[in-house]
């Protein structure tokens, strides 16, 4: 017993090393793998996906600079009304070549707007971190909010006209491409309010909406979560 004591204590200290180096080697690579599971987790920036899997918003504005351009272009007057090729047709909206025209301006420049909101959305959401992003974004909302309030007459005056009236300027021919638009108005009618109240309603429309775009800034990318813990104890971003 005492032989194999003596041989026992001078192979411990070996063994205990080996068990330790072999624990130690299993707990680093249970490290290594779970680093490389919330790595593999972890969001990735824009230019670390391969160049296909990315959105393609060059097909919309081929860089910023070209896209500030078309802002600048939409953004109207400075003083007054901003687009009066639409304010022109304040009151005339009675005659059918007035609405055509009207319609004609209002939906390029609804066209362009839309084009640079989506560009600056897309862009947005590739980074919602980045400041100048947030900032463009910021710009092309506020245009679109003016753009709302400063149009926000159009469907009033069209249903001031009696009934008879208004179909009658629904079936002229100059209307056609419309048509189902202004039926759409047409059935409106008992939920549309006066041209006064439809501005007041457009006009709280940015600050009604402010609490939801700060929300989504700190949810996005200012706040910082811990991961999620499932019932097996992994750890989930």
């Amino acid at each position: 017993m005492r032989l194999f004591a003596t041989r026992f204590s001078t192979i411990l200290p070996g063994l205990l090393i080996l068990l330790a180096a072999s624990r130690g080697e299993g707990m680093n690579t249970l490290k290594t793998n779970q680093i490389k599971e919330k790595e593999e987790n972890m969001p990735v920036a824009r230019n670390e996906i391969p160049t296909q899997d990315r959105w393609n918003v060059e097909a919309l504005y081929l860089n910023p600079d070209s896209w500030k351009e078309d802002l600048l272009k939409a953004k109207g007057n400075a003083e007054g009304p901003k687009w009066p090729n639409l304010s022109e047709f304040k009151g005339k909206l009675h005659d059918p070549k007035s609405v055509a025209n009207l319609f004609e301006s209002y939906l390029e420049l609804q066209r362009t707007l839309e084009k640079l909101h989506v560009y600056a959305h897309l862009r947005l959401d590739e980074d919602l971190g980045n400041d100048v992003f947030k900032s463009d974004f910021g710009l092309i909302s506020t245009l679109i909010h003016e753009f709302s309030l400063e149009t926000s007459w159009i469907e009033p005056e069209f249903l001031s006209l009696d009934e008879d009236k208004f179909q009658k300027l629904i079936a002229d021919s100059a209307l056609t491409p419309y048509r189902f638009y202004l039926e759409k108005v047409g059935r409106m009618r008992p939920h549309t309010l006066s041209p006064e109240q439809e501005e007041l309603m457009a006009l709280s429309g940015k600050a009604l909406d402010t609490s939801y775009r700060a929300f989504g800034s700190l949810n996005n990318a200012d706040l910082t979560f811990k991961p999620a813990v499932d019932s097996k104890g992994q750890e989930h971003p």
